[in-house]
């Protein structure tokens, strides 16, 4: 090899060749392309005297073949060819980037080559063109049918130096002209597989064997690619694998990132399944674009390393920019079909809500006459067998009326306040209930009559242990195991708290705990993963938000929820929500029905459903009370105009003149009128504020006799408070 500065080489090709260089160079000066590379090769075959000369090329995404772009046979333009570098005394000078020059007996130094058998070469000489990022783009070489003598070798050697910068420049603007024709060639915008063949163009523009877009997800922090591509073949989107050490690099202000092992470990970890090589050289690039809530980058890998100096490419920075403004779209469209499925959510919902509130509506009134009347059959009832039918009658209908809230809070958009719950007799009804009937046996370990006291919305409460229970009874189901269903107040330790699935941030304290076991399968550590994501089902066929809705229940209680399983080992269920200041339940479901009460005058019922009115108007006879009923608010108006009255029961919804327009009118003539108002929700927050001041109490629908009694008292109360002058 020739190895000297420029006024060197050139005193070596005047002292080699016996002519001065200037007539060789102005011949190529005025030509570039594929022309002057056709003419270097034939004039060097000529004035070297030589068999062949050939100007080849590196193709695919390894350095393993090379295209020969311009071939001169015996001084004369020939057709050119593609062949495999391995075994022949081309690869050394790719591969390893070195001027390599056999003076004689090549053929049986390189027995594969079948190109020197071919030929019947016999020496071979050859100069690497590579880049300024290290990158090989090809190679000038010499075959000739007979040895070199040293002074030949001398002079081919001094020529393919010579010629090396010229013919390099013409590899490194053809590499160019293809670079940027990949990048504008790209197809415009479509999703995913522009991405991918962005990246499968790169992967050809960079000679490396791998190229993916990944981006950090923010629930899990696991890096997904968004593209992949394979030996310029689109392959299928891989999650990497999650590593903090890595992350914490990933995610530094640095931009580049090359050959650092922590990102080996990463490909290796997350890629081995995907990549048909092992992979050697990484370089990672960070996409600035505007996806600021979550970590993008591009990554190239290859079965060798790569060179930092790759980082500078403009072809690279080209193709990243590229990137950046495809993701940015990319989010723009990801953002803008989310607000569409939010709207149309939102439309559903209304829509949902409006027929749901409507359904509410009219079995809120079924079940104000099955509850009011099995209250009144069991206080007629002697104990015994028929007196047990008409408990569990009203039990039922107490869990129905606790559904119709669930769905009245779901047309609603929001849920009611928070009340005092006996969650030991919640958690019995709810538990014997969802267990009656099933094949599993269900052992259920609390004594109802022993008040565990909560602040909560008995409809939720109600709804999370019915579903849990659910759960239990399907799972022991598959093993023909029991359940157990328990109830205590315990104290909580921070550690234990800390160890929640959900509540994990709650204070430590006093719970009331509810526990449900199950000696079914139990569930290995990806099922317990996954138990809270919306729409997750181990079940066939299984569908709706899962445990993700008692999650959104969970946190509103500021409760805490523990999960305890192992596949083999059953699963059991913890719900703690925190005790109640009180001591004793506000609710008066528990009230029993007295005998008649003394006289206390006349009230008035309004109520367009008959079946409402009348079970209103027996337990309000029950309660002393003489009663007129109503079916409209005109004809309440009619009857107070000859009688006195000591109460008005008025229902919100009804045709014509709504309850609370009647309410105001009755106000307005009865100043001291108690006036109570039923509705399906539990208060009045929606009405105008008029209407609101005439209110003395809200009897929310449906309501028994121990409702009944506890807001008939509150009325008149509050009525005398607001008399007294």
């Amino acid at each position: 090899m020739v190895v000297g500065d420029e006024s060197e080489i050139r005193e070596e090709f005047v002292r080699a060749m016996g002519q001065q260089p200037e007539p060789f160079v102005e011949a190529t000066i005025a030509n570039t392309g594929q022309h002057v590379l056709d003419w270097l090769v034939t004039h060097l075959g000529q004035m070297l005297e030589v068999h062949e000369v050939f100007v080849g090329e590196i193709s695919g995404a390894d350095w393993d073949r090379v295209h020969m772009l311009a071939l001169a046979v015996d001084g004369a333009k020939a057709e050119v060819m593609d062949y495999d570098l391995r075994g022949t005394p081309c690869c050394a000078v790719v591969q390893k980037q070195e001027v390599c020059i056999h003076r004689s007996d090549v053929a049986r130094l390189f027995p594969e080559d079948e190109l020197l058998a071919q030929t019947g070469a016999q020496s071979y000489a050859g100069v690497p063109l590579v880049d300024t990022a290290g990158r090989p783009l090809g190679l000038l070489a010499v075959m000739h049918t007979q040895a070199f003598t040293p002074e030949q070798a001398e002079r081919v050697a001094t020529t393919l130096e010579f010629w090396r910068p010229r013919v390099h420049a013409e590899l490194r603007m053809r590499r160019a002209e293809q670079d940027l024709l990949r990048v504008v060639s790209v197809p415009a915008p479509t999703g995913t597989p522009t991405l991918a063949s962005l990246c499968t163009s790169l992967s050809h523009a960079m000679n490396v064997r791998a190229v993916f877009v990944a981006e950090r997800e923010i629930r899990d922090g696991d890096f997904v690619t968004k593209a992949f591509s394979i030996d310029g073949e689109a392959a299928l989107p891989a999650r990497l694998a999650k590593s903090a050490e890595i992350c914490a690099q990933l995610t530094t202000d640095a931009s580049v990132v090359c050959d650092q092992e922590p990102l080996r470990q990463l490909l290796r970890s997350g890629l081995s399944a995907s990549l048909p090589f092992s992979p050697e050289g990484f370089l990672g690039l960070r996409l600035r674009g505007s996806a600021s809530r979550c970590h993008a980058y591009l990554g190239l890998v290859h079965d060798r390393s790569i060179a930092l100096g790759m980082a500078t490419s403009p072809v690279l920075r080209s193709f990243a920019q590229r990137l950046r403004g495809e993701l940015a779209r990319q989010h723009l469209e990801e953002e803008r079909m989310q607000m569409e499925r939010e709207l149309l959510q939102a439309s559903t919902r209304e829509s949902l809500g409006t027929l749901a509130s409507g359904i509410a509506h009219d079995f809120n009134n079924l079940l104000v006459n099955i509850l009011g009347n099995t209250e009144l059959l069991r206080a007629e009832l002697p104990p015994g067998t028929a007196h047990d039918y008409a408990d569990e009658a009203h039990r039922a209908a107490e869990q129905a009326a606790l559904l119709c809230r669930r769905i009245l809070d779901y047309a609603s958009h929001g849920s009611r306040g928070s009340e005092p719950v006996d969650l030991a007799r919640l958690t019995h009804d709810v538990a014997q209930l969802t267990c009656s009937g099933q094949p599993v046996a269900a052992d259920i370990q609390l004594d109802p009559s022993s008040e565990i006291m909560v602040d909560g919305d008995p409809a939720g409460l109600s709804h999370l242990i019915m579903n849990l229970v659910k759960n239990a009874l399907e799972a022991a189901a598959m093993t023909q195991g029991a359940v157990r269903v328990s109830v205590r107040s315990e104290q909580l330790d921070r550690p234990r708290i800390r160890a929640a699935d959900v509540g994990a941030e709650r204070a430590p304290g006093l719970y009331a705990c509810v526990n449900i076991e199950d000696e079914g399968p139990g569930m290995d550590q990806d099922t317990r993963s996954h138990i809270f994501d919306a729409f997750y089902t181990t079940k066939p066929g299984g569908h709706g938000l899962g445990l993700a809705a008692l999650e959104e229940i969970t946190e509103r209680h500021r409760a805490v929820l523990m999960l305890r399983t192992e596949p083999g080992e059953g699963t059991c269920f913890t719900l703690a929500v925190p005790l109640s200041e009180a001591r004793r339940a506000q609710a008066t479901r528990s009230t029993p029905v007295p005998a008649r009460g003394v006289d206390r005058g006349r009230a008035l019922v309004v109520d367009d459903q008959d079946m409402v009115a009348r079970v209103a108007k027996r337990m309000l006879e029950r309660l002393g009370f003489e009663v007129v009923v109503a079916s409209d608010g005109e004809s309440a108006l009619v009857e107070t105009e000859s009688r006195d009255f000591e109460l008005a029961l008025i229902d919100l919804s009804m045709p014509g003149m709504p309850g609370d327009t009647l309410a105001i009118e009755l106000r307005r003539r009865f100043p001291k009128l108690p006036i109570v108002l039923s509705s399906g929700f539990s208060d009045a927050a929606d009405l105008p504020d008029e209407a609101r001041t005439c209110i003395d109490a809200v009897l929310p629908k449906p309501y028994g006799y121990a409702d009944i009694v506890g807001v008939v008292e509150r009325a008149v109360t509050s009525n005398e408070t607001s008399s007294v002058p």
